[in-house]
């Protein structure tokens, strides 16, 4: 079953397109009567918004990147925990990647994560010790990035470490994406 779009709405509705747009997204100047009838189109069609398409309009795709040596180490889940969290309630995505410890990886990663379009990064540095070539990509020059600061979590078995270091680290990327 083909997606079901703005254009087939309006068509059915025998409306403009930019009609329906305004009408879904609650625009004042559509009357009542239309933004009921383009509403009720929609849910019986089970329109979904073409996000992708959203984020070319807008140039915001409302994702995060987070870049962590290990995801199921217990002091990085609980910092992901954390900075997810956070941030989906500023109403973004979280999309989490692991460097495994590889500073390679990492620049990799975020080479990758600026080509998908994210809103910013944070990262913490592969092997725990932050190089100047993860610091100086092209890539910190176009996205807002937050570099967290490396410390030993061999033995980090305290999670308010991590709750407060992902607090911190979310809460700054959101003052840089502002």
């Amino acid at each position: 079953m083909a997606r079901v779009t703005i254009k087939d709405l309006a068509r059915e509705l025998d409306i403009s397109y930019s009609t329906v747009s305004r009408a879904l997204s609650d625009h004042p100047d559509i009357s009542a009567e239309t933004k009921s009838r383009v509403m009720s189109l929609a849910d019986r069609r089970n329109y979904r918004p073409n996000l992708l398409a959203k984020s070319l309009r807008t140039s915001r795709t409302d994702t995060i990147g987070v870049i962590v040596p290990d995801i199921v180490s217990p002091f990085f889940s609980a910092l992901l925990n954390e900075i997810e969290s956070i941030v989906s309630e500023a109403g973004y995505l979280v999309t989490f990647a692991q460097s495994h410890g590889r500073t390679d990886r990492e620049v990799f990663l975020q080479e990758l994560l600026a080509a998908k379009g994210v809103d910013g990064i944070i990262i913490w540095p592969a092997n725990n010790s932050a190089t100047p070539d993860t610091h100086r990509l092209p890539v910190h020059r176009q996205i807002p990035t937050v570099h967290m600061m490396p410390i030993d979590v061999s033995d980090a078995t305290d999670n308010e470490v991590s709750l407060k270091t992902g607090k911190r680290a979310a809460e700054s990327l959101l003052e840089k994406i502002a």
